[in-house]
């Protein structure tokens, strides 16, 4: 019996060591949903994947799903729609709004505010504030299960904080 988990142990690692991605490019599959107000990123990975986006930098082994949550870019008129890519997932340009990410496996974080190991299954969703010194209202409605509902809005100026995701002041 502690043979069979031996062996099992060492196919898990295998599998999960067989395949990986550096930046956003490998074994990698993006789900980018476009809504009036944001841009949802699902990026899906399995093996081992060096994330080297300054957003959301690290190291994990295993499985992975991280959904970046972003204000629809300036000259963005896509809206309402999907669109798939394969074996790369490059992020939209501006400031992300979120991340919310789950783990299966080995994961190391290296970002600004703190660094993170974890082994095991992590799944966390972080809220990306202003730099220090800076001021800003966040509009978020997210719902995991249906991207198309998604809402990001940032606020920088005093006379747009009144606008809301379901347009009620």
């Amino acid at each position: 019996m502690e043979k069979l988990k031996y062996f099992t142990i060492f196919i898990l690692v295998i599998c999960f060591s067989s395949s990986c991605s550096v930046g956003n490019y490998g074994t990698l599959v993006g789900r980018y949903t476009y809504t009036p107000t944001a841009v949802v990123v699902d990026v899906y990975s399995i093996g081992a994947q060096i994330r080297t986006d300054s957003i959301d930098k690290g190291f994990s082994l295993g499985a992975r799903n991280a959904t970046y949550l972003f204000p629809k870019p300036k000259g963005e008129t896509r809206s309402g729609e999907q669109e798939w890519k394969f074996f790369r997932a490059p992020l939209p340009e501006g400031e992300v709004g979120a991340i919310k990410r789950a783990n299966l496996g080995i994961e190391a974080e290296m970002l600004d505010l703190f660094n993170k190991f974890n082994v095991g299954y992590s799944d966390n969703l972080i809220v990306v504030g202003p730099s220090f010194g800076d001021s800003r209202v966040v509009h978020l409605d997210y719902i995991p299960d249906d991207p198309a509902k998604t809402c990001v809005l940032i606020l920088k100026k005093e006379k747009e904080y009144e606008k809301t995701c379901n347009g009620a002041p």
